[in-house]
């Protein structure tokens, strides 16, 4: 019987200690942005400022609505990030542009999205 609660003693030890070595991914990053939106005349730039939070390393900016860039961070846990958007020469004078932004860390989960609208 004394073997039997020490056999016992030693598995539950065991399993219990094995839980422990178990791994956490990092939350998914964030996105925070200066101004939500820009304004200026077509065929200029207008420059969007991230303050990038990536527990798990910034991997990737990506940016689509109107405009389409991939931009390789350096795997930094927090980045401040300036990203320059060419207005079209022939966009019209009033009309809105929009550039969603999110970030990808080095364990592919994606940020929320963030939008800047260029008036």
């Amino acid at each position: 019987m004394k073997k039997f609660f020490s056999l016992l003693f030693i598995t539950t030890s065991l399993a219990f200690f094995s839980c422990d070595d178990e791994e956490t991914t990092p939350v998914a990053p964030t996105i925070s942005l200066e101004s939500s939106t820009v304004q200026d005349l077509p065929g200029q730039t207008v420059t969007a400022n991230l303050s990038i939070t990536a527990p798990g390393g910034a991997k990737t900016l990506i940016v689509t609505g109107n405009f389409n860039q991939t931009i390789t961070l350096s795997g930094q846990t927090s980045v401040e990030q300036s990203v320059d958007l060419a207005i079209p020469a022939n966009a019209v004078v009033g009309s809105t542009l929009t550039a969603v932004f999110v970030v990808i860390d080095n364990n592919d989960k994606a940020s929320a999205p963030a939008t800047v609208t260029i008036t």
